[in-house]
């Protein structure tokens, strides 16, 4: 075997020892993560699967904790409102600094909002859907915001 190719084999079983990684059968590969191999290796009929299934970053909202504001970072993609002591404002970042493409969820997880708004802006008054502010105001509610890299819209 060319010394190419065995180092290839080499470096893609260092990947698959790695603990977010398991072998189901002998062509079907679960992970957790991302993985990226077309640099190590080029596999041809095989499914790659999730091992738990898609993971996103959560970040729990508790207006005790947080207080009335939260401001979404760009690592943010789910913002669950577990708490509506106050009524949460929720800032969204300037578009430009984040992309085209970027999305975020708000959600309301105690079914609260009917009685305490929920409200979502963006840093720099930027526009969501043409208006300053969107609001969640049904229990359990859900929104999602996604930028075009000037503005926001919801989903």
């Amino acid at each position: 075997m060319p010394q190419d190719i065995e180092n290839r084999i080499k470096k893609l079983e260092a990947i698959l020892r790695q603990p977010d990684f398991e072998l189901k059968q002998s062509n079907v590969l679960k992970t957790v993560k991302d993985l990226y191999i077309k640099e190590v290796f080029s596999v041809t009929n095989t499914e790659i699967a999730l091992k738990k299934g898609q993971r996103i970053n959560r970040t729990a909202i508790n207006t005790l904790v947080t207080g009335a504001y939260y401001s979404l970072s760009t690592s943010d993609y789910l913002a669950g409102i577990t708490s509506l002591s106050y009524a949460p404002q929720i800032g969204l970042p300037l578009p430009s600094l984040v992309g085209t493409g970027k999305t975020f969820i708000v959600k309301d997880e105690v079914g609260g909002a009917g009685t305490t708004t929920i409200t979502v802006r963006s840093e720099g008054e930027k526009n969501i859907d043409g208006a300053t502010t969107s609001t969640l105001t049904t229990a359990y509610q859900v929104r999602r915001y996604y930028t075009d890299g000037s503005n926001w819209f919801t989903c």
